[in-house]
This record gives C-alpha cells, sequence and structure tokens, in this order.
C-alpha cells in the first residue's frame, strides 16, 4: 500500500478579485482564508493595508507561480475598481493603499511588489 498526496486547490473569496471573464478564475475552494488552516509548504497571497501595517491572507494553498500572478493581478483590479477616481478627479478614499504580495514558503521572501 502507498500513500497518494492529495492536491488541494487554493482556498480563497472570488469576490475579492477581478477576473476579467469567468473562465479565467482559478479552481478553488470559495472561502475565506486564514493563516490557521493555510498549509505551510504552499505558496500564499498575502494584502497589506499600508496605512495601519496590518496583513491579512487573501488566497491559500497555491500550488504554482502562474496560479499566484493570476490571483494577483486580479486582486489588483479589484483595488483599483473600488478606489476609482470620483468626479473631481481623485481617487476616493486617498486611492489605493494596499499592497498584494506573493509570499513563497521554501524561501520566506516576497516576490513581486505592490500596486500603489
Amino acid at each position: 500500500m502507498y500513500s497518494q498526496e492529495i492536491n488541494m486547490p487554493p482556498k480563497f473569496m472570488s469576490s475579492s478579485f477581478n477576473f476579467i471573464k469567468r473562465k479565467d478564475i482559478p479552481r478553488h475552494i470559495e472561502g475565506h482564508p486564514t493563516q490557521n488552516e493555510r498549509d505551510t509548504s504552499k505558496i500564499w497571497l498575502e494584502g497589506e493595508d499600508i496605512f495601519c501595517r496590518d496583513f491579512y491572507p487573501l488566497a491559500i494553498d497555491i500550488d504554482d507561480m502562474p496560479t499566484a500572478e493570476i490571483l494577483k493581478i486580479a486582486r489588483q483590479r479589484q483595488l483599483e475598481k473600488i478606489t476609482q477616481p470620483s468626479t473631481n478627479g481623485r481617487r476616493g478614499s486617498g486611492g489605493v493603499h494596499d499592497r498584494v504580495h506573493i509570499r513563497i514558503p521554501s524561501l520566506n521572501v516576497e516576490v513581486d511588489e505592490s500596486i500603489e
């Protein structure tokens, strides 16, 4: 008898992202990700509120960088959408003030930077 590794799809709330087409949404488990349930051997997407230096999980248990990149771009698109300029040309509530980070556990580093 042998053990077979079961790959679970990433967990995230699709409403937290802005995908261009429905088919662009990666296969996933719909739900609010938490740090406590994260597989520490997998990639995760983390948001950062730069005003209060608060970090929060956006997507957990990501198996590969292409999926992480798709999610990061979709989250940045969502942040831009919710902070669109008002009629006077200014962004609502001071513009985008969140960053999106791809975290790689084996390296314990951040990949790519943010949107500002």
